[in-house]
């Protein structure tokens, strides 16, 4: 299964538990229950944007909990919270300046984006649990919000020499 070298060298490391029962996830092995397992919540302040990621209380798969875990895919998957939270922001932004897009078509847009990469990527896909949880708070399509909390997380990642867009 197509893989990153960090996560690549970390099933080699340790399929197999001491008992001999996989700890990595394959999707040739077995399937994912269809169902939304990750959680991202955002929660939009005045200056800024808190967001978190988290597993399902009630999602008890243990292999792929211990894949979860195995290849810290949850801290991984944080860290790119803000790139792909800045990516959405800055599609909006474009199209309300450039295409006069209001926010009832920004969300048709945004709608569409995460059919496609549910489609393609599946409904746990990073992207696809972000964009949902964009999808759910209305204030991340208030176009005057987005710009300065866009512009200050941009100004944040050049001072730590992060792309974020």
């Amino acid at each position: 299964v197509p893989s990153c070298s960090y996560c690549n060298s970390k099933k080699d490391e340790s399929f197999l538990d001491n008992d001999g029962d996989r700890i990595i996830f394959n999707p040739y092995f077995e399937e994912i229950e269809d169902k939304r397992i990750l959680k991202c919540i955002i929660e939009c302040l005045d200056n800024c944007i808190n967001s978190e990621l988290k597993l399902k209380e009630n999602f008890n798969n243990k292999v792929y909990k211990n894949h979860l875990r195995t290849l810290n895919l949850l801290s991984r998957y944080k860290s790119e919270l803000p790139r792909i939270l800045c990516s959405i922001m800055y599609d909006i932004i474009a199209n309300f300046e450039e295409n006069q897009i209001d926010t009832d078509g920004a969300k048709r847009v945004l709608k569409r984006k995460l059919i496609e990469y549910e489609r393609i990527q599946g409904i746990n896909s990073l992207d696809a649990v972000i964009i949902r949880a964009y999808l759910e708070n209305d204030r991340l399509f208030d176009i005057e919000y987005i710009r300065s909390i866009y512009f200050s997380m941009n100004r944040l990642s050049k001072s730590i020499g992060t792309s974020v867009s």
